[in-house]
């Protein structure tokens, strides 16, 4: 038996692997599809006014952790 691919596609835009970039969530209901998740911010937010979105998101504030003891 042999398989043959005959269609592919995407189903919609949040298909597509990488569209937002790190730390971005994507939703088909939103115009533009991409935003960040909560505590992060457009990397570049120039560049995401002109809906392009693949540098992804950023730390609002960047974690502290220095001297934290890691147990290893």
């Amino acid at each position: 038996m042999r398989w043959e691919i005959y269609v592919t596609g995407h189903m919609d835009s949040c298909d597509c692997y990488g569209l937002c970039g790190a730390y971005g969530i994507c939703s088909v209901n939103d115009s533009p599809p991409c935003g960040c998740l909560c505590g992060f911010e457009p990397r570049f937010p120039e560049e995401w006014r002109r809906a392009d979105l693949d540098n992804g998101c950023v730390r609002k504030v960047e974690l502290d952790c220095a001297g934290v003891e890691t147990g290893l």
